[in-house]
């Protein structure tokens, strides 16, 4: 299975399943969590964009009194696991 697959299969499963395919002697992060104004992502959808893999996820803005927005960052996998930026 070439990287690009292996990558698409694992975005499609549950973040829950995703964790417990991690081995013990990996370290797993979140690949979004609260951090600043942005408050509970989630919903997240994955998008392959002509300068990589995109995350697509909504939020809410707590310097703008919790409104939801939409959020998208791109991902690096240089670690063989997601990571936004």
């Amino acid at each position: 299975m070439s990287r690009t697959s292996r990558r698409t299969a694992l975005l499609a499963l549950p973040a829950a399943v995703l964790l417990a395919l991690v081995p013990s002697t990996a370290s797993a992060y979140p690949v979004l969590e609260s951090h600043g104004s942005v408050i509970g992502p989630g919903g997240q959808s994955v998008m392959n964009d002509t300068d990589g893999d995109l995350i697509v996820y909504h939020y809410y803005d707590g310097h703008d009194n919790g409104t939801p927005k939409l959020g998208v960052n791109l991902l690096n996998w240089s670690s063989g696991w997601p990571v936004a930026y």
